[in-house]
């Protein structure tokens, strides 16, 4: 498995790419942090993730577990080595007691894009090629929520694994990380790009 993840050079972008990179060496992770130039806005700054998840995908042959750059892993994500699904994120859909009050309905996605799971296999490959060329098709949409559209409509292949909340733990929506989150996501929709250069714990 390789974590994989980018970065750009304004904001707080570079520190929280070393928080993250500390954090994976900590736990034996092997990782790919990259930095990229930056497009000038966020949404299409981050529309480059699925570029990113393919390019590692294909050269290292390997899964890819994709974790924004304002990410921090905790512990090891185990659920994640489990040989019976393709695909993993958290899925409001999946999760019968979410805090955005989405109605429950496994079959559906939809994902926060801040940490995505694809296993080396022909299904997970097919999703990814999918979501790629559906956000080439519509460079004006939002990454995970293109990703919904492919899931939804071509439902390809992939058996998936609806992570629990502590693999993507919105700090904004639950506050301090309690002890048995995994990744802690402190998503603030853009707000990193203006943030002053800091030390980060």
């Amino acid at each position: 498995m390789i974590v994989a993840s980018f970065f750009t050079r304004n904001g707080s972008y570079p520190q929280l790419a070393q928080r993250l990179s500390d954090s994976c060496t900590r736990l034996g992770l092997h990782h790919r942090i990259v930095e990229a130039a930056d497009t000038g806005q966020w949404k299409s700054s981050n529309n480059m993730k699925v570029a990113v998840i393919h390019q590692f995908m294909f050269e290292l042959r390997r899964p890819v577990l994709w974790v924004d750059v304002d990410c921090e892993i905790l512990k090891l994500p185990i659920l994640l080595w489990e040989e019976d699904h393709d695909f993993a994120a958290y899925n409001w859909h999946g999760d019968s007691d979410n805090v955005n009050h989405v109605p429950y309905d496994p079959s559906r996605l939809f994902c926060s894009g801040g940490v995505l799971w694809f296993r080396y296999t022909a299904p997970a490959m097919e999703l990814l090629w999918r979501w790629r060329a559906a956000l080439a098709a519509n460079p004006q949409g939002v990454d995970d929520q293109v990703l919904d559209e492919v899931y939804n409509s071509a439902r390809p292949p992939v058996r998936p694994l609806w992570l629990p909340r502590t693999y993507n733990f919105m700090t904004r929506l639950y506050g301090d990380p309690t002890p048995d989150v995994v990744i802690r996501h402190d998503f603030v929709e853009g707000g990193h790009r203006d943030e002053k250069a800091v030390t980060l714990k």
